[in-house]
């Protein structure tokens, strides 16, 4: 039997654009997929990202850029110095000018820099603040740190990214429950 994929919904993101995590050590996630966009930056650490069907590796300090249609499973090795910053993010904190350049696929950046991991402690910075401003901060810096990302990322496009979320939803569906009878009635619905 196929290991299941689990789906997040929108709902991780606690009613706002945008939602950060900082997590220390490891970081592990069964094979999931989620609809809205995710940015994961990881420091000193080691480990496997299998994302739709294919497997990265993850070392030192890299960076992997996931959109709403791709599958992805995370394991990282347990270390003391590890640590990695989560940005969970939905289309309404992306700049138009560059959304469509986000639906094309993922991205990964190996050796992220020293300024763009700063970049993104200072974003988790203000998402943690209390303060009058700190939505526009927040869109102003992750739309910096967004153009940076597209900038000096891997384009990692593969023809399974290309599928629409509706389709890759029935998908996940079909491998949860493999048992079920499904019918194109069923997921016209």
């Amino acid at each position: 039997m196929k290991e299941p994929i689990y789906k997040f919904d929108r709902d991780m993101l606690h009613g706002e654009a945008i939602h950060i995590r900082k997590k220390h050590k490891s970081t592990s996630y069964k094979k999931h997929w989620h609809n809205y966009y995710e940015i994961i930056c990881y420091e000193n650490c080691k480990g496997t990202c299998e994302l739709n069907a294919e497997c990265y590796p993850i070392t030192g300090n890299c960076l992997f850029l996931l959109t709403p249609k791709d599958f992805h499973h995370i394991a990282t090795e347990y270390r003391d110095d590890a640590c990695s910053h989560i940005i969970s993010f939905s289309e309404q904190i992306i700049d138009k000018a560059i959304l469509d350049r986000l639906t094309k696929g993922p991205i990964v950046l190996y050796n992220v820099s020293q300024r763009m991991r700063a970049q993104i402690r200072v974003l988790y910075a203000v998402f943690c603040a209390n303060d009058l401003y700190r939505d526009r901060q927040l869109y102003h810096l992750f739309n910096s740190l967004l153009i940076d990302v597209l900038k000096e990322g891997k384009s990692l496009s593969t023809a399974s990214g290309d599928l629409h979320p509706f389709v890759r939803e029935s998908i996940s569906c079909m491998l949860i429950n493999p048992a079920m009878d499904f019918s194109l009635t069923f997921f016209a619905q």
